[in-house]
């Protein structure tokens, strides 16, 4: 374990942050995770903490006396308690967090970055990945930026760009750049601390990526065949179908050839063993679901 470097706080309620978190700690850079409390999941409403927290729990319990919870900065005597600890450290990282950061806040470290797995000014927002999937996008990234006063719209310090696969969904894709930015953040840090780069304004026109409703999930409302399969990979595995009135997760969708189904829908030969259901489109075109 290396026992130099920058100290790094990291602002994160997510599971998307967890393979940088890991680097961080391996390197011994990580000396405060700021994070939101745990919240009622489930049927059983059952308190979870938040899956940063989790990890810590499970692999790295030494670092848990180096955790802050906060609701809200609205909460004077937490932010006053968030702002003390970051002014003992470099950087201060926000990655998948959720809360707007108050301005006293971001400038109680030496500086703040945002992390944001997009290339912006594509995707600001909450969902960059399942928005760039349902566009339909053929490349992405991730960008890190200066932490602003506005949302994911500070000058760029570097951006990393990755294909999309044409069978990467929604957990897949997460998973490629999550890796990715814990693969390249902790030497960017290094190149911004010592003044190697200098931020350039984002260029082009925002794009904006809100958070999903759960109305979006229903994947009726993508009627035509190419957004519904965008859509399919993009909310897996929460997508779902009202089946014979059961509310039935969709986990993978794709086209059948002419000569597997006819006009009606009816089997021509033997579908493959994951498939449950025919689904016909405007169009008359037809799909095969694999449902949960």
């Amino acid at each position: 374990m290396k026992d130099q470097g920058p100290k790094v706080a990291i602002a994160t309620s997510g599971k998307f942050a967890i393979p940088l978190m890991e680097e961080l700690i391996k390197r011994n850079w990580l000396k405060l995770l700021i994070t939101k409390p745990s919240k009622r999941m489930g049927r059983s409403l059952k308190l979870s903490p938040m899956p940063p927290f989790r990890f810590l729990q499970k692999n790295f319990p030494e670092h848990l006396s180096d955790v802050i919870q906060v609701e809200t900065f609205k909460d004077k005597e937490k932010k006053g308690e968030i702002i003390g600890a970051l002014r003992e450290v470099d950087v201060l990282l926000v990655c998948d967090f959720g809360l707007f950061i108050p301005r006293s806040v971001r400038e109680a470290p030496k500086i703040a970055i945002n992390v944001h797995p997009s290339l912006l000014p594509k995707y600001r927002g909450a969902s960059p990945i399942e928005r760039a999937l349902l566009s339909g996008e053929k490349r992405t990234g991730i960008s890190v930026a200066q932490l602003t006063g506005e949302l994911d719209a500070g000058p760029i310090y570097f951006q990393w760009e990755i294909e999309i696969g044409e069978d990467d969904d929604r957990l897949s894709l997460r998973e490629k750049l999550a890796r990715l930015t814990a693969e390249k953040v902790p030497d960017a840090i290094l190149k911004i601390l010592t003044g190697e780069v200098n931020p350039y304004p984002q260029l082009g026109d925002p794009s904006f990526a809100p958070k999903l409703e759960p109305s979006e999930f229903h994947l009726r409302r993508y009627p035509i065949l190419q957004s519904f399969l965008r859509a399919v990979r993009a909310l897996t595995p929460d997508g779902y179908l009202i089946f014979r009135g059961r509310k039935l997760k969709v986990i993978r969708a794709r086209a059948l050839d002419q000569e597997i189904v006819n006009a009606k829908g009816e089997e021509l030969a033997q579908l493959p063993p994951w498939s449950l259901k025919v689904l016909k489109l405007r169009g008359r075109r037809v799909l095969v679901l694999r449902l949960e």
